[in-house]
């Protein structure tokens, strides 16, 4: 009896297995949401799903931007994520039905969607330049201020052309592209990407392949080159935009760029911007720098003996010295020297600096290594570490007042209309270049007597500015300036002076004899003034017949 029994539980076991195991496994789940990439906005979102006949649980799986899958199991068809979720989370998730016995069925297909997605584009770049660097050209930007920024998209395409797929660059701000074709101008746009695939406006710029540097009308591909094949009286020109190079000038060879603000020698990496050849007596030919900006290097110009003058030229950023020459002459006219780790000017030459702005220098202003060799004026020396000068001859017109810059962190030194600099150079500097109103003088800084110049404030009702050319030989000063008298007592701020400007500007000028004697004096008074200001002697000769 009791086997009878024994045998037939066994039976309805096995019966029951054999059920279980021909059972259909359970489906799996349908209309999962959130899915399709959808941004629920939620910090902790209910995932949902269909339910599955024979269900009695189900086990969710889901995966945070990537994470390792975490696991739960409702007994509902929904479920409430238990984690909060940051911005911008990618929610990648599944789910399974399981049954009563605790067997499970087939997982659902992925479903995925955003909380709180980044749906706003970074700002773009900025500032894209693209230069010849060798056989290849050089793109470089300006970094998108945005802080989610994960890297740059570049475009490149023959200009009217179609652009090509980008490349995706990581987060850095300079590219080299190699294999254009040298007979056609492209055009190279450059977008900032974030973390979520929004991709910012583009940055343009166009590079055109044509005589960027030539001496004598011959082009050259760089401005080493150019040097290379000039002689000594040769004048290597050379167009705007900027030049990843350090250059080394020879005797007699002479730099000219567009403009201060226009050329730029970036020469980060190499041990000077400008190295001057001369090292002797005999090779000491005359060689001038003008009309660009000297940028980084471990010096801003460096030589021994040269003779060199220096003229409306940026020296900024070095990491010595801005100018460090060990003798022969040295000249320099409408200079800023700005944010160089050294001296500003260190020298052991004999020479000028006038109509200068030299300041936030690591060192002194102007170092001059042979006391009284060197004269300075009408210049501001302010903020350098170590002081303003050092062995020069003080002239007049010395200031060391702050000026106020467009944009010095980003070393545009044009200075702000109303600056203390604006006229307040040499009188007898040419300043016939500078936009009216000029003020009849020259500016400080490396834009004085250039189209680039501040212009003055608008003079007052009734006050009289001259816009008339000026120059060392023409020296017309706006309504300002006795210049000879100015010279004669070494300053314009003087009570005779005064008086003698007063009698000019409100006797003489209003009639047409006057002002006629007054345009006849001042045409002819600079080289005058000049002479006379030279001389101890001659001033107090010209003050006492003034004093009359």
């Amino acid at each position: 009896m009791r086997k009878s029994f024994a045998i037939a539980l066994a039976v309805v076991g096995l019966v029951a297995l054999a059920g279980v195991a021909g059972a259909d496994p359970l489906a799996a789940p349908g209309g999962l949401s959130p899915a399709g990439g959808e941004d629920v906005r939620e910090p902790r979102p209910v995932l949902s799903w269909s339910a599955v006949p024979g269900a009695a649980s189900y086990r969710a799986g889901w995966s945070v931007n990537g994470s390792l899958e975490r696991f739960e199991a409702v007994n509902t068809t929904s479920l409430v994520l238990p984690d909060t979720l940051g911005e911008n989370s990618l929610v990648t998730w599944r789910v399974r039905a399981v049954d009563a016995q605790g067997l499970a069925g087939e997982w659902s297909g992925l479903a995925e969607f955003w909380s709180g997605r980044d749906i706003l584009p970074p700002e773009p770049a900025a500032g894209l330049t693209v230069l010849p660097e060798g056989t290849a050209v050089r793109v470089r930007w300006e970094a998108s201020p945005s802080l989610d920024v994960a890297g740059y998209q570049l475009y490149h395409r023959p200009e009217g052309g179609t652009y090509a797929n980008p490349d995706a660059l990581g987060r850095v701000t300079t590219t080299l592209v190699a294999g254009l074709d040298p007979a056609v101008a492209h055009e190279f746009m450059v977008t900032a990407v974030d973390g979520a695939g929004n991709e910012s406006a583009g940055v343009v710029a166009v590079w055109r392949p044509g005589a960027r540097v030539t001496v004598n009308g011959k082009a050259f591909t760089t401005i080493q080159s150019a040097i290379d094949a000039a002689q000594p009286g040769d004048v290597v020109e050379v167009a705007a935009g900027t030049f990843l190079e350090g250059v080394s000038l020879p005797p007699g060879v002479s730099l000219r760029g567009a403009g201060p603000g226009l050329t730029v020698l970036d020469a980060a990496g190499f041990p000077a911007a400008v190295t001057l050849e001369a090292w002797s007596g005999e090779a000491g030919a005359r060689t001038t720098v003008s009309n660009l900006a000297l940028r980084g290097g471990a010096a801003g110009v460096w030589g021994g003996l040269a003779d060199v003058r220096l003229e409306n030229v940026v020296i900024c950023r070095a990491n010595g010295p801005g100018v460090k020459t060990d003798g022969g002459v040295l000249e320099l006219a409408r200079v800023t020297v700005a944010h160089c780790q050294g001296d500003g000017v260190d020298t052991g030459a004999e020479g000028t600096v006038v109509d200068a702005l030299v300041f936030g220098n690591r060192g002194m202003g102007l170092n001059v290594r042979r006391a009284g060799a060197v004269a300075v004026g009408y210049s501001d020396l302010y903020d350098n570490l170590l002081g303003g000068w050092s062995g020069a001859l003080a002239g007049p017109g010395l200031l060391g007042v702050a000026a106020r810059f467009e944009n010095e962190p980003q070393d545009d030194y044009r200075v702000l209309a109303g600056d203390a600099t604006i006229d307040a150079g040499d009188p007898l500097s040419p300043f016939a270049a500078e936009p009216s109103p000029n003020g009849g003088r020259v500016n400080m800084g490396a834009f004085g007597n250039t189209p680039a110049a501040t212009p003055s404030l608008a003079p007052a009702a009734g006050t009289a500015v001259s816009t008339q050319a000026g120059s060392a030989g023409s020296s017309s000063r706006g309504g300002k300036y006795c210049i000879v008298a100015t010279a004669s007592y070494g300053s314009e701020d003087v009570s005779r002076v005064d008086v003698l400007r007063a009698m000019r500007d409100r006797v003489l000028r209003p009639t047409p004899t006057g002002a006629r004697a007054v345009a006849t004096y001042e045409n002819a008074a600079a080289p005058v003034a000049r002479e006379i200001g030279k001389s101890e002697v001659l001033r107090a000769l010209a003050r006492e017949w003034i004093g009359r």
